[in-house]
């Protein structure tokens, strides 16, 4: 921040053109108000997570037990993020604000006035007289609301897998009476295995607690326990098995996305293209019988 800040007034010095100056001074106040630190600190905080949580469901060994912890501890940060950050982002910035001898306040600005009929009995909306309070509302909590939604949608299959294979997931916080009931669940929407791991489930729990369903499946098949739980190392095998991905994220194939698409790409790389299709089709030994009727009947040009 510092160095961005020096470099302006550097510019501001040295430039002589006035609307660079205009530019160079409009920015060094926008990067030391409260509106963007608090906005810079709240997308450092957020994508740390997030990218942390990206790089291990990209890893090649992940398994769905590991994605779905992921997911719900960075949704458990959200929520409590979105209780505690911003006071705490507000305190960093202001801190970073004194430091860099700005002032510590948010802009005062003029909310624009609505007009209301007599009968009307709606409230004023989301302004409030309280800057900072209105900050919180129309921004802080906007962004961190929408990521929200955006998990909750992207990740919703996650969800009804996890709440399926609670069984597995969850072995060693449940209850016995809860383990019986996931099971039995479990056993009656699937034709995968009897219902006889009803009778397995809570041995097993006691055997394979705190290991993750990869470890539990290794356990039960180096120790030989896969005939005495049979139906539960095959849910074991069925959950460690299934495709970890999300299709919403992924690019979309259709013919109609195709030809948006490329109708989108850019005019400088189809000249590419037809460039190197020129090269390969001089560098052809034997030409082609529609290149030498279109040299014997086209028109002559002049090479002049």
């Amino acid at each position: 921040m510092g160095g961005i800040l020096d470099s302006l007034q550097k510019l501001e010095e040295v430039v002589g053109d006035s609307k660079i100056v205009s530019e160079a001074k409009s920015l060094s106040n926008e990067i030391v108000s409260m509106e963007f630190l608090v906005c810079l600190i709240v997308w450092y905080d957020l994508l740390c997570e997030i990218n942390f949580a990206s790089k291990a469901l990209q890893a090649a060994d992940v398994s769905m037990d590991t994605a779905i912890r992921l997911i719900e501890s960075l949704t458990e940060f959200l929520l409590k993020y979105r209780e505690e950050g911003f006071q705490k982002s507000l305190d960093i910035a202001c801190k970073i604000a004194i430091e860099m001898d700005a002032s510590p306040e948010f802009k005062e600005k003029r909310l624009r006035k609505q007009k209301k009929f007599p009968d009307d009995n709606s409230c004023p909306g989301h302004h409030e007289k309280e800057h900072t309070r209105h900050f919180r509302c129309m921004v802080f909590n906007v962004i961190v609301d929408t990521l929200l939604q955006e998990f909750s949608e992207r990740f919703s299959n996650f969800q009804l897998v996890s709440e399926k294979f609670k069984f597995i997931t969850k072995m060693e916080h449940m209850t016995k009476a809860d383990l019986e009931e996931s099971v039995t669940t479990y056993a009656l929407t699937t034709c995968d295995v009897s219902r006889d791991i009803i009778q397995e489930i809570y041995p097993a729990s006691r055997l394979l607690k705190g290991c993750k369903a990869l470890e539990k499946l290794n356990f039960l098949i180096q120790e030989n326990l896969d005939l005495v739980f049979p139906n539960l190392t095959v849910a074991l095998r069925i959950f460690l098995t299934m495709p970890l991905t999300v299709a919403s994220a992924e690019r979309s194939f259709s013919k109609l996305k195709l030809i948006k698409w490329r109708r989108r790409y850019p005019l400088r790389s189809r000249w590419r293209v037809l460039a190197l299709l020129l090269i390969l089709v001089n560098a052809l030994v034997t030409p082609s019988p529609l290149v030498s009727v279109a040299e014997t009947k086209g028109p002559l040009v002049n090479p002049t």
